[in-house]
């Protein structure tokens, strides 16, 4: 017998953010409901969470670059 998972469970144990819990939440939905609209707005959750990762990605290599220009570490 499989013990059942709630969403919740998930995102607390991992420590996810807003957007990734949504959108664990919502493609469990879709799962349970088969509602296309809960995919919609995975879709639009994950699509916001890439953009803040790139965002947080181009900041580090910057700094990373900033650092290395008046000789600075970067560890």
């Amino acid at each position: 017998m499989m013990t059942e998972v709630y969403p919740i469970d998930l995102i607390v144990s991992r420590r996810m953010g807003y957007l990734d819990g949504e959108t664990i939440k919502e493609v469990t939905a879709f799962a349970e409901t088969q509602n296309i609209e809960n995919l919609h707005n995975a879709q639009e959750h994950l699509a916001k969470l890439i953009e803040r990762e790139e965002f947080k990605r181009k900041l580090q290599a910057g700094y990373e670059q900033r650092a290395g220009y008046y000789g600075e570490h970067t560890d």
